[in-house]
């Protein structure tokens, strides 16, 4: 369930990233970024040791 978890968001920051919209003019979509990267985060310390590897780089790219 973790792992559907983060992969949605990680994907839905990926996407927001690609979108073309400015994070930083939009004060919500800025924060809303934010969010997901911080839960993306969260959700990563409850997964198993290889599966946090796994998404890492991932991760870092966000």
């Amino acid at each position: 369930m973790k792992e559907t978890e983060i992969e949605l968001l990680i994907y839905f920051c990926q996407k927001m990233k690609k979108s073309g919209l400015s994070l930083r003019s939009s004060r919500v979509i800025l924060n809303m970024y934010q969010r997901r990267v911080e839960r993306v985060k969260k959700v990563l310390s409850m997964l198993h040791e290889d599966l946090q590897f796994d998404y890492e780089e991932a991760v870092e790219d966000l």
